[in-house]
């Protein structure tokens, strides 16, 4: 497997999968591309770690009781800590970039280093809640500046 420098790794997955995502989502066979090439440099469970504010690695939910709101977003970065590091699992999150991109939130805080496929599972994951994923946007961005800067 072809490794890059973790610094490096990053910022061509935000740049991939945020930047290019507006000229590429619509095509199916470019997503499948696009989804390849990121495939290609896949990081280990401890890379990705680095990306998760709540969750550490922990078997149990240390803010289940305490803190709903986190013990939530905890759950979220497990489910896609455990989905990154296979090509099943990123495939399954590949899918939420569609929803995500057609809201235009393909560039939201594009800059703060948190993979745009996690943003993306976050805001399914936060849009179920709502009537409609238009409708969930704003308050998605309210939580994620809350909980994430």
């Amino acid at each position: 497997m072809n490794r890059l420098p973790m610094r490096y790794e990053v910022r061509m997955n935000i740049r991939i999968s945020d930047a290019r995502l507006r000229s590429s989502i619509s095509n199916r066979n470019n997503k499948s591309n696009l989804m390849n090439y990121i495939a290609r440099f896949t990081m280990d469970k401890q890379d990705l770690l680095k990306f998760c504010r709540y969750y550490k690695g922990e078997k149990e939910n240390p803010f289940e009781g305490k803190d709903q709101t986190k013990a939530n977003l905890w759950s979220c970065e497990k489910f896609w800590t455990e989905h990154s590091i296979t090509e099943k699992g990123r495939k399954s999150l590949a899918e939420y970039i569609d929803d995500y991109a057609s809201v235009g939130l393909a560039l939201f805080e594009i800059h703060d280093d948190i993979p745009a496929s996690y943003k993306a599972m976050l805001f399914n994951r936060y849009a179920k809640t709502a009537y409609s994923l238009a409708d969930a946007v704003e308050p998605f961005k309210k939580l994620y500046k809350e909980y994430y800067k």
